[in-house]
């Protein structure tokens, strides 16, 4: 059997920005798109779940 470790690829985050762990590069550098014109700038949420739970995440 042969072995081969393949190394952690960079991601690219905004600004040139490039890391391995996605959280650190988001964390640090924001999305790639960050300074694209047609980037979205907002992020739309929907709770599902029962009324207490809606309400309690809501709060």
């Amino acid at each position: 059997m042969n072995l081969s470790i393949l190394e952690e690829p960079e991601l690219e985050f905004g600004g040139g920005g490039r890391h391995v762990d996605i959280r650190f590069g988001i964390k640090d550098y924001g999305p790639f798109d960050l300074q694209a014109p047609k980037a979205p700038k907002e992020v739309r949420l929907g709770l599902i779940g029962t009324a207490e739970t809606v309400e309690g995440t809501s709060q």
